[in-house]
């Protein structure tokens, strides 16, 4: 599904939008299947939603377009998210708001990555072009990321093939060689790589400048103006468990297993992303600009609208 019709989609449903809800009425919280939701799942699993008196269910999503349209429907009230996705939003007038950060960019971290056939003949940027590439999304953070490492390379991106291809279909995707490579994220990433599925050519990370948000939670701006204390809560939550996160890494990865659906052993030895819960408009810059120039915004933006107060 492409981001961008998704969203534009999601203004229509406004007048679907959920009225304040009651302390005692239950969250249901969006999620993909990445590791970098980790404060979710610790949230739930170690009683820090509990403790600050909120009854959530987490809810698995295919991807971020999907679950934003669920959040401005009313059908979710927040969910971990990606800039893009926000960003997109922002661009058409769809009222989401950021409200919590989740992890950000650090060159070291090797969480996202292009994972190509050992057939592919890729080796180089310059490969790319004609190729077959899968992306959770048209628009997405790895979408981006990718655009702005060929930009960087003097490479047109416009002359790559994307396929969207889910996060849990990619490994399958990749191979039966139905594309030649996909940008891919950890534990799905480390079982590509570590079954000789795909190698990885480049890290999206390295390019980019450190402390960028790479996911973070987000909800609509009618539900936060209406919740000011739900959305308080939700993000000490979401503070207290990446605290926790960082402290506790053996069993965060547990809940990262659980939650993901993916083998223990594999998300074991994957290193987490720079977890971070705070986030600020200077943050989201990078994002602003690589979309303005790959044509996936065409207003101006201002980073500070985009974050609930």
């Amino acid at each position: 599904m492409n981001v961008l019709p998704t969203l534009a989609a999601a203004a229509l449903v406004l007048a679907l939008a959920p009225a304040p809800v009651r302390a005692d009425t239950p969250l249901v919280i969006g999620y993909t299947n990445v590791s970098d939701c980790v404060a979710a799942f610790v949230a739930k699993e170690e009683g820090f939603f509990a403790k600050r008196g909120l009854d959530v269910e987490l809810r698995p999503m295919q991807n971020s377009a999907i679950e934003a349209t669920a959040i401005v429907a009313g059908a979710l009230q927040a969910g971990c998210n990606a800039p893009p996705v926000l960003l997109a939003a922002v661009d058409r007038g769809v009222p989401l708001v950021a409200i919590a950060g989740a992890s950000v960019s650090n060159t070291t971290d090797k969480q996202t990555a292009i994972a190509v056939r050992a057939d592919s003949g890729i080796k180089s940027a310059a490969d790319f072009i004609g190729k077959k590439i899968g992306v959770s999304g048209i628009g997405s953070n790895g979408y981006v990321m990718f655009n702005q490492y060929l930009i960087g390379q003097h490479v047109d991106f416009k002359r790559v093939s994307y396929f969207e291809v889910p996060f849990p279909t990619q490994y399958d995707v990749l191979q039966r060689g139905t594309v030649d490579g996909v940008v891919s994220v950890v534990p799905i990433l480390t079982k590509i790589i570590d079954d000789n599925v795909g190698t990885a050519v480049e890290y999206l990370e390295a390019p980019m400048p450190n402390g960028v948000p790479l996911v973070i939670f987000v909800a609509s701006s009618d539900w936060t103006s209406k919740n000011p204390m739900l959305l308080a809560a939700i993000r000490g939550a979401l503070q207290d468990a990446t605290k926790f996160a960082l402290t506790h890494q053996d069993k965060a990865l547990q809940y990262v297993a659980q939650y993901t659906k993916q083998p223990l052993s594999i998300v074991q030895v994957t290193k987490f992303s720079t977890l971070d819960a705070s986030l600020t408009p200077k943050q989201m810059q990078w994002w602003i600009e690589a979309m303005k120039e790959q044509g996936l915004t065409h207003t101006v933006i201002d980073p500070a609208a985009a974050i609930a107060k």
